[in-house]
This record gives structure tokens, C-alpha cells and sequence, in this order.
């Protein structure tokens, strides 16, 4: 019973709660049918190490790493509560559309268009090596986060070996 009552200090929310508490609320953080909105409390329990081990279930860094990009926009790597497709933040995703229609609000080209261009790196994992590919990107960080946000586990990243710029 004392066990139960033990007090915690929880330094992603800077605030003082029970062991106990400290895991519900991060097994509740945790439910896919009912995930907290960016702006709840319990949306700084996604990832928590230290929730996890508390509820008896360890999360590893890769998850909790994964967890935190899922609320990053890859493009302009800004916090944002809502991914468009899971790719770009809405303002991201209003100026993509933008270049794909070729004009802007004001009726001229956007600037975005000479910015953007087919972009791949490597990944390896557990699973392999393979080459991810994307077009209209704005860089290769740009699809590199796009991929680490889909980790479930360690990843490698690497430019394709016939970018190297080494003579053969």
C-alpha cells in the first residue's frame, strides 16, 4: 500500500504525483483509440521512459524517439498537433499545394518551386538495406525524418554510394 503511494517527481510536466498515478496516466497516453491531443496533459506521457517503467512496461529510445517526431513537421521542423497525410504541417501542406497548382494566392509562381527536387537516401535496419525515394522534397533531412518517424526500431542512414563523389 505504501508502495502505491509513493511520490514521484515527473520532469517532462515539471509536477509532483504518485507512482501510481504517474503510470496511468501513462497507460492512458498510450491508448490508440483515444490518444491525448497535443494540448492535454498527458500527451507529454507518449514515450515517457520513466512512465513506462513505472507501469511495468520499458519503452526503448527508439519508440520514444519515433513518438516525438510524430508531432514535427519534416519540412519546416516546427511543432505541429496535425500532419497532413502524416507528412507536412498544414501550412507545409497549403504551400505544396501551391506549387503543385503553379501559382500562389496572388497569382504568381511560388518560391517553393525552385526548392524543390527528388531527394533518397539509404536505410538500413534489421530488416535490410533499401533505398527510400521521394519526390518534391526540399532536402534529404526531409525524408530522412520521414523515415525515422516510421522506426520501430534502430536505423542507419546513409547517401546513395553513387552520390559519394568517389571516382571509380
Amino acid at each position: 500500500m505504501t508502495e502505491d503511494l509513493e511520490i514521484v517527481s515527473c520532469s517532462r510536466k515539471s509536477l509532483t504525483l504518485t507512482k501510481r498515478g504517474c503510470a496511468k496516466l501513462w497507460i492512458s497516453a498510450q491508448n490508440s483509440r483515444n490518444p491525448p491531443r497535443p494540448w492535454e496533459g498527458r500527451a507529454a506521457c507518449i514515450g515517457c521512459a520513466d512512465g513506462a517503467e513505472r507501469a511495468g512496461r520499458p519503452v526503448t529510445a527508439v519508440v520514444e524517439v519515433a513518438e516525438r517526431l510524430n508531432h514535427v513537421c519534416p519540412r519546416c521542423l516546427r511543432p505541429a498537433p496535425r500532419l497532413i497525410n502524416g507528412w507536412l504541417c498544414v501550412s507545409c501542406y497549403n504551400r505544396h499545394r501551391e506549387v503543385l497548382v503553379g501559382r500562389n494566392a496572388k497569382g504568381s509562381r511560388p518560391q517553393l518551386t525552385a526548392l524543390l527536387h527528388a531527394a533518397q537516401i539509404v536505410v538500413a535496419d534489421e530488416t535490410g538495406v533499401r533505398e527510400a525515394r521521394r519526390e518534391q522534397v526540399t532536402g534529404r533531412m526531409e525524408l530522412l525524418l520521414l523515415a525515422a518517424k516510421n522506426a520501430k526500431r534502430a536505423m542507419l542512414f546513409s547517401v546513395p554510394p553513387a552520390q559519394w563523389g568517389i571516382a571509380a
